[in-house]
């Protein structure tokens, strides 16, 4: 007989997006435990999905969060994700939104990149001894620019990513580097490379134009090991707080 422990492990082994048919196109979701990222150009809606993920495996799953953003304010993200309808009050409870944009800001050229990855280490472990977190977003990796400059910054990133293993959440990086190399100025990204070397799962958002005045945002899961996937291009809806996907539209 299964005991509730092993119920429960069986349960969270894939962690759901709550993109309605994304899923199903991740062959169930993602592994736990994946270290994910969500690219993208500005505009493509990649901290509003990373947010959501969180907060609808809040109010589904029980699932904790913890949301560590670079670059914007607390109360600021707050305030945009109600404003896109991610309005339920009660899963937040579950979620923690931690903000060192001030301290990143005071730091400025001066911080070096081990810094700033010992420090990252230390918030996060800190917040893990107050409340054991199952899902983990940066945002973004891009906002560590410290990374493009640094010395030995291969070791660094490698380093970066095995702590998080390590930890063993399931975690998602948002960066606005397209991961694709058709998209240009990826070849010349030696750190982005890197990146997505390391990463289980390569999940990217574009905006497509289908004639001169309409754009649809799409979604791709370019990566994802552990798991069989579609690697098709899916129309990505927003609507009431809520994504969806549906087979690209053409006019």
């Amino acid at each position: 007989m299964s005991s509730s422990s092993e119920h429960k492990e069986c349960a969270h082994e894939r962690v759901k997006t709550y993109v309605e048919g994304f899923d199903e196109a991740l062959g169930g979701g993602i592994p736990r435990g994946s270290i994910v990222l969500l690219s993208g150009l500005p505009g493509t809606m990649k901290s509003s999905l990373a947010y959501s993920i969180l907060l609808q495996n809040a109010a589904n799953k029980d699932l904790r969060g913890l949301y560590v953003t670079l670059e914007q304010r607390r109360d600021s993200i707050l305030s945009q994700m109600r404003t896109m309808g991610f309005t339920k009050e009660e899963p937040l409870e579950k979620i923690e939104i931690f903000d060192i944009a001030r301290i990143k800001k005071e730091a400025g050229e001066r911080a070096e990149a081990k810094f700033w990855i010992e420090y990252l280490k230390k918030v996060i472990n800190l917040k893990r001894k107050i409340s054991d977190f199952n899902l983990f977003v940066l945002d973004s990796l891009d906002a560590m620019e410290f990374l493009e400059r640094a010395e030995g910054k291969r070791s660094q990133i490698f380093h970066l990513f095995e702590w998080l293993r390590e930890w063993k959440t399931t975690a998602f990086l948002v960066t606005e580097a397209p991961p694709e190399p058709t998209i240009q100025g990826l070849a010349t990204a030696e750190v982005k490379s890197e990146v997505d070397y390391l990463a289980d799962g390569i999940i990217h958002l574009r905006m497509h134009h289908i004639n001169d005045v309409d754009v649809q945002r799409r979604i791709r899961c370019i990566k994802m090991r552990g798991t069989r996937h579609d690697m098709s291009y899916f129309t990505l809806v927003f609507e009431n707080g809520v994504f969806s996907i549906t087979r690209p539209m053409s006019m």
